[in-house]
């Protein structure tokens, strides 16, 4: 949905920045479709953001029926909002003007992407901020008339949202890997498209989120899927042993299966051996459903050693309550170690699957 908020601001006031995502603007180039003397199109992007024309404004060459002032990005943008300040006293000037958001060139400015038409009665606001919520790499503020000639000035122009894939504040988060083409809306990190659900188990995913809600396939780990399930091609032993609830049973890669590893010792433990060296950052755990859960810590170490998890060259990833969710965690080594927290100086090992992604 297009929506557009006026903002009530005395002529030349300031704006304050409510925006939590970046100011794409000063990142693009400026042009527009003629050059009134030395007021070029860059003066748009350059500030303060006031409609005084003192301050610095662009603005277009006189006798024209068609005028246009545009940005092009450096890359394509999820842009959320467009706060325009238009010269003071000159609000006339810009009535009926409409905003394009598209990939295209400037020949292809007013072909696509349409995201706001001005239908004010009377004389337009001249400063506004405009919501589209839209894919593009270019903005084009286009001007028309059929029987007088127009203008473009806009003093200044700050387009906000984030860089395709990007999201949160500052833009700093990587949009979910399920998202359709890793498209997120920038403040929430929410898909736009929905889901890509390929590598989720019965290929269900939330259309929000992209979380795969029902787990992955078998191979895959982490709450997107797009993780190698590492434990599923490796090695898993418990100590002590037990042939009746065997380690293997915990890396089937079926998250839905009955058949858990379980056995108890004072020093009880499950270890997944990787068979190389490498990159691990998820670690997700299911229980075997038993009344009461145990209290205490429970620990998972990553090492290089084989059953060991206290050398110099092991990494404690978690040690906490029972985890009930996703351990994000980055590790370079070969083995993963689950250690239980101790109930009457005993261990218990109670696990039906085990994934470490990477």
């Amino acid at each position: 949905m297009t929506m557009h908020t006026f903002l009530s601001r005395g002529n030349g006031s300031h704006m304050t920045d409510l925006n939590d995502n970046l100011n794409l603007a000063p990142q693009g180039v400026a042009i527009q479709s003629t050059n009134y003397t030395s007021y070029y199109a860059n003066r748009a992007i350059e500030g303060p953001a006031t409609n005084k024309w003192s301050d610095g404004c662009s603005a277009t060459d006189a006798n024209q029926k068609y005028a246009w002032w545009g940005l092009q990005l450096p890359a394509v943008a999820h842009m959320t909002n467009m706060v325009i300040y238009y010269r003071e006293h000159f609000g006339q000037n810009m009535d009926k003007f409409q905003l394009y958001l598209q990939n295209g060139t400037a020949d292809q400015r007013n072909a696509s992407g349409l995201c706001y038409t001005d239908n004010e009665s009377g004389e337009t606001s001249i400063t506004q901020n405009i919501t589209c919520n839209m894919l593009a790499k270019n903005m084009y503020f286009i001007n028309r008339r059929s029987t007088a000639t127009c203008f473009v000035e806009l003093c200044y122009v700050a387009i906000y949202g984030c860089w395709k894939d990007t999201w949160g504040k500052h833009c700093t988060e990587s949009c979910p890997a399920n998202c359709i083409n890793k498209n997120c809306y920038p403040e929430t990190g929410l898909c736009v498209w929905g889901c890509d659900s390929h590598n989720c188990l019965h290929s269900k995913c939330d259309i929000q989120t992209g979380v795969c809600t029902d787990g992955c396939v078998i191979g895959r780990a982490g709450q997107y899927c797009n993780k190698r399930n590492l434990a599923f091609t490796g090695k898993a032993t418990q100590n002590p042993p037990n042939n009746s609830f065997p380690a293997r049973w915990s890396i089937d890669g079926n998250r839905n299966s009955s058949k858990c590893s379980r056995t108890t010792g004072v020093n009880a433990y499950l270890q997944v051996d990787t068979k190389s060296l490498s990159v691990i950052n998820t670690i997700y755990l299911i229980f075997r459903d038993t009344e009461p859960i145990p209290s205490g810590d429970y620990a998972v170490y990553c090492s290089n050693t084989n059953n060991s998890w206290s050398g110099s060259d092991s990494i404690e990833l978690y040690k906490n309550k029972r985890p009930a969710g996703y351990i994000l965690v980055y590790a370079v080594c070969r083995y993963v170690i689950f250690v239980p927290p101790k109930v009457n100086e005993m261990r218990n090992v109670d696990i039906c699957e085990i994934e470490v992604g990477g």
